[in-house]
């Protein structure tokens, strides 16, 4: 069964969208997409849905304001907290998060391109070191192999998310659970999706057959 994460990056439309989608079970909060007030964050992370946590690296944040953001996302009640495997915190979120019964995501982004398989199984397998709940793998498809070398993914490695990236890496996103992604992703609003080739929810439903 196809479970959909939405990704939000405006945290005032939350509340709205959920009213209007009472279905939704799983929602992820870009912290790094514009300022979140201490009180904001308390209040989105108390709502009724499951929560991921995640604030990229970005121009206008230190690494400490970063894990100050996510540490108090998890404190907050996150569901899961998502950190890059680049990351020089990963002990320190791994740590907050496992005395707060608080999921791990370690995840990988790669905007120019997809990586060869045995550069994928390499990050995949540096993931898997921290012993994360789920490892996310996102990177921009070029071609057929490409998508074909995230789809295989699944044949060597459980609990993780192969995303390819752009127009050619559409069908990772709607056939990520049916190949065995815990769940995938899809923006709330069309005109804003949290990365390229994101499909908004709506349409992201039919595809799915949700």
């Amino acid at each position: 069964m196809t479970k959909i994460c939405v990704s939000f990056l405006n945290i005032k439309d939350i509340e709205d969208f959920l009213s209007l989608h009472p279905e939704i079970q799983l929602i992820e909060v870009r912290m790094d997409m514009g300022q979140i007030s201490d009180e904001d964050l308390a209040r989105i992370f108390s709502l009724p849905v499951e929560i991921v946590a995640t604030c990229r690296p970005n121009d206008f944040m230190s690494d400490q304001q970063r894990l100050s953001l996510l540490e108090k996302a998890i404190l907050a009640g996150a569901s899961y907290v998502d950190v890059e495997i680049e990351s020089d915190f990963i002990k320190d979120i791994l740590n907050d998060a496992g005395s707060h019964n608080c999921k791990t995501i370690i995840s990988h982004h790669n905007f120019e391109g997809t990586p060869s398989y045995k550069e994928l199984q390499d990050i995949i397998s540096a993931c898997l070191l921290y012993s994360p709940d789920i490892v996310k793998i996102a990177s921009l498809v070029k071609n057929d192999n490409d998508m074909e070398n995230l789809k295989r993914l699944y044949q060597d490695f459980h609990s993780i998310i192969a995303i390819g990236m752009g127009i050619k890496g559409v069908e990772t996103r709607i056939h990520a659970c049916d190949w065995g992604a815990p769940f995938t992703y899809a923006a709330a609003n069309k005109n804003d999706p949290a990365a390229p080739g994101q499909i908004d929810y709506d349409v992201m439903k039919i595809l799915c057959n949700v």
